[in-house]
């Protein structure tokens, strides 16, 4: 006897011996083991039939839940077989397809499909049913009632215990307001793209004009000055001061106006898809540079004995440092004026700094001093156009660098130049340093 009888006998024993009025009733012994025996089995028949009942009772409990769970689950279930017909399916896939259950029970899943999408469904279908795994699938249903929505489904292949027949088991998500968020997004980069290219077009053109213009105007500005020079020349011992002043406020005049068409052939030079990115060797480039800038005398250049090489188009790095040198000793009184460059290696970039000892800018102007014609002092001040860092800006961001300042008034001025050892890497705002 096994343990499972053993406890099942003591149950039925105890319930028995219970009832004092049998046990009285027993005559012989005879009887009385007889009896017991068959008092303890109808006993044990009934406790087995008790727990039976309370297992029936669980097991229907149980698939109450499961049924339940099934039916009103957030997405659709259903099983269809290898011709793609629901064989089976929960009451959310029937009212996603605003139908009963009993109406979608036995029809091909293909009913209540788009057309232009049955032969997405044929090659989901044909894939699960070829024994491949998971498989996916993106879906545009009919509605009884209402619209279509995008439905999202997920299968796989199993057989009926029964016969081992092949199905495809499978769910269904309503993706509508996500597929339609894609597309709509996928329309706005489209017209982003438009728009950016459009605006590309545009400012190439304007570009190519601003070259033109300003090309053309040299030309002119060229005969005025030579007139001027003329004029002053033949007239010198004829004109009086009133009028040599007329002459040499022309004279600044064009001068001016000389700076700007430069300073804005420099600009649209920079949207120049021509310049070739080359091996720049730092040392060499910045001695000719500061050759060709020719600093005044009481001019003092700080400048290490070690730079590293970067790759770059050397036209727009030239653009940078010339611009920052030249505002370095033009916008300060010290004396010395003193300039100082220098680098250091960031592992990824390189970061180029020039300091200077000048007038320094109230951190209210740091924004300002970047854009076209941002000017904080007149031109009685200091002389300019007041697009020099407005190149600077441009050609850092040309180069897929960062460009930073630190000064405050009376204190001097330093600018930090990020710039990528790859050409073409892009700099992120988290990288500057």
């Amino acid at each position: 006897m096994n343990s499972r009888s053993e406890e099942l006998r003591k149950k039925a024993e105890k319930r028995l011996w219970k009832n004092l009025e049998l046990k009285r009733a027993m005559s012989s012994k005879n009887s009385e083991e007889l009896i017991h025996e068959l008092l303890v089995h109808q006993v044990e028949l009934e406790i087995q039939n008790e727990e039976l009942r309370a297992a029936q009772e669980a097991l229907e409990r149980s698939r109450d839940r499961f049924a339940e769970l099934y039916d009103f689950a957030p997405v659709g279930y259903f099983t269809v077989d290898e011709n793609g017909v629901i064989v089976e399916a929960n009451l959310t896939l029937a009212r996603m397809l605003g139908y009963t259950r009993k109406h979608i029970l036995n029809k091909p899943l293909t009913l209540f499909i788009r057309p232009e999408y049955h032969e997405t469904f044929f090659r989901h279908r044909q894939n699960i049913f070829s024994g491949s795994g998971n498989h996916a699938a993106e879906i545009l249903f009919k509605r009884f009632e209402g619209d279509d929505f995008y439905g999202k489904i997920l299968g796989y292949l199993f057989h009926d215990k029964v016969n081992r027949t092949p199905l495809c088991r499978a769910s269904l998500m309503d993706f509508t307001d996500e597929k339609e968020a894609r597309l709509a997004l996928d329309i706005a980069h489209r017209k982003i793209q438009e728009k950016a290219e459009e605006l590309e077009a545009a400012n190439a053109s304007l570009s190519e004009y601003a070259y033109v213009v300003s090309h053309d105007l040299r030309a002119p500005m060229r005969a005025i000055r030579n007139y001027i020079s003329f004029l002053k020349e033949d007239l010198k011992d004829r004109l009086e001061d009133q009028q040599q002043e007329y002459l040499g406020g022309l004279s600044h005049a064009v001068e001016e106006a000389d700076m700007l068409i430069r300073d804005l052939l420099a600009m649209s030079r920079m949207d120049s898809h021509q310049d070739t990115v080359d091996d720049i060797f730092m040392k060499e480039f910045m001695d000719d540079l500061i050759k060709s800038i020719q600093p005044p005398p009481d001019v003092e250049m700080i400048l290490p004995d070690r730079w590293p090489t970067i790759v770059a188009k050397p036209v727009l790095l030239r653009q940078v440092f010339q611009n920052l040198i030249i505002n370095g000793f033009k916008f300060n009184h010290s004396d010395p004026r003193q300039v100082e460059l220098g680098w250091r290696d960031l592992g990824r970039d390189y970061e180029f700094f020039v300091r200077d000892n000048g007038i320094g800018i109230d951190v209210q102007y740091h924004d300002q001093i970047f854009r076209m014609f941002g000017r904080l002092h007149t031109k009685e001040e200091y002389e300019g156009t007041g697009i020099g860092l407005s190149i600077v800006k441009k050609a850092v961001g040309k180069l897929h660098g960062a460009i930073e300042i630190r000064s405050a008034a009376g204190q001097g001025t330093t600018f930090y130049i990020q710039l990528p050892k790859k050409p073409g890497e892009e700099m992120l705002p988290e990288d500057f340093h």
